[in-house]
């Protein structure tokens, strides 16, 4: 049976993958110690932008490269997809922040916008 969750909580899990100390293998925790999960997989695609986390409610990490019988043992999976970097908060010097900064923002809103405001329908996609 999947944990009861109020609003107030699904922002607390929400606002996790902003949490620059989250390590794979470690627990995901809201209200002040309750463990929701543990933090299975981190991508971060540098050349998309992506910053993905996926939290699985076992005890463990849990892969794809888990053995079949591990991942059985998963009954429910959360996956957090984090925005990028807004430009009031780049670190300046600091690539590896930032990386997801030109891929979301250059490369594809700002194009996006441009149409928008020129009237042309189609949008980039990166």
């Amino acid at each position: 049976m999947a944990t009861m969750l109020t609003e107030k909580n699904r922002v607390q899990i929400a606002k996790q993958q902003y949490n620059k100390n989250m390590d794979v293998g470690k627990p995901i925790k809201i209200d002040g110690g309750r463990k929701i999960g543990t933090l299975s997989e981190k991508v971060n695609n540098k050349a998309t932008g992506e910053q993905t986390y996926i939290v699985t409610n076992g005890k463990n990490k849990v892969t794809a490269n888990s053995s079949l019988s591990e991942r059985e043992k998963v009954k429910e999976v959360t996956v957090l997809y984090r925005g990028s970097t807004a430009p009031n908060e780049l670190s300046w010097g600091a690539p590896e922040v930032n990386n997801d900064f030109a891929a979301d923002w250059l490369q594809n809103d700002v194009p996006a916008a441009a149409m928008v405001l020129v009237g042309k329908g189609e949008v980039p996609h990166s």
